[in-house]
């Protein structure tokens, strides 16, 4: 083996060859660092773009079941609003109905009680009359039996038959008076019932109706709701779609670093240390001769 003697070496001829080292080892850090750091940024961005992704399709995901519930609440809302305008319909064709009917049947009431009442008075004058008359006749008869060999005295009985068509007319007095009482107690009745029906009616009407409002109200809130999750929906399925692609075009580029990142980091690293160590033993040729 040939011996190097000291001062063998001229030391600025190492200058260019050191000079090299140094820009090669300064190149290949650079080169480490700036793949170190695509490496992290690309980690960053896929994490960062999959966090956004899984929230995205989380967020869709409640929107889609927020969209169907509303879609469904508002059809129900609807069917429910249109039952009550057709209850509302029913109930007051129901009132004009029963005006129609309590109108007629009030008519006929107070056409039946005038002609009770004209029966009635007629009867009463037909009574007063006959009552006068046997009266009448009662005293005169009474007298002309009296007398001595009046001839009116076997027709003493004759009076009798007055007396059975007033008893006969206060009879029908009675049977028309009856009468007129039934028809004014059914008529009040008939009355007091359409009076209820009518009240009634109208709550229900009010109820249904302040329901229905309310309803309607709900309704419309939900429609709007209904419409901003639609949209929000739409925005998240955008970005959705956005971040996908994010994602697939960062692939080329980030699976290939990370892929071969470990080999070549370490490779790099080996070839760094190497040249640093060369570097060094130029730094101080005298450290070969030791």
């Amino acid at each position: 083996m040939k011996v190097l003697h000291k001062g063998a070496l001229d030391p600025n001829a190492l200058g260019p060859v050191k000079q090299l080292l140094g820009d090669l080892i300064e190149r290949l850090e650079a080169e480490s660092d700036a793949e170190t750091s695509q490496r992290d940024w690309c980690a960053n961005e896929k994490n960062t773009a999959a966090a956004r992704k899984e929230e995205r399709e989380k967020g869709i995901r409640s929107l889609k079941a927020s969209v169907e519930e509303g879609t469904t609440k508002v059809a129900t809302l609807k069917s429910e609003i249109q039952e009550s305008e057709r209850e509302i319909n029913r109930v007051q064709s129901e009132d004009s109905i029963a005006k129609m009917l309590r109108e007629g049947d009030h008519k006929a009431f107070v056409a039946a009680k005038d002609d009770h009442e004209e029966v009635m008075t007629a009867v009463e004058a037909a009574l007063s009359v006959l009552q006068k008359q046997y009266s009448l006749m009662q005293g005169s008869r009474k007298q002309k039996a009296q007398e001595p060999g009046s001839p009116f005295a076997e027709y003493e009985s004759g009076t009798g038959s007055a007396g059975s068509a007033i008893e006969m007319l206060q009879d029908l007095l009675v049977k028309y008076k009856n009468a007129l009482q039934g028809l004014e107690s059914d008529e009040k009745a008939a009355q007091e019932a359409y009076e209820s029906l009518v009240m009634e009616n109208a709550m229900l009407i009010t109820d249904t109706t302040n329901n229905m409002q309310s309803k309607t109200a709900e309704r419309r809130q939900r429609l709007n709701d209904l419409g901003d999750n639609k949209e929000e929906l739409k925005t998240d399925l955008v970005e959705l779609h956005q971040v996908s692609n994010y994602l697939r075009d960062l692939r080329p580029s980030c699976d290939d670093i990370r892929s071969t990142y470990e080999e070549r980091s370490k490779r790099r690293g080996a070839e760094i240390s190497a040249l640093k160590e060369a570097l060094d033993v130029l730094e101080d040729p005298t450290a070969l001769f030791e």
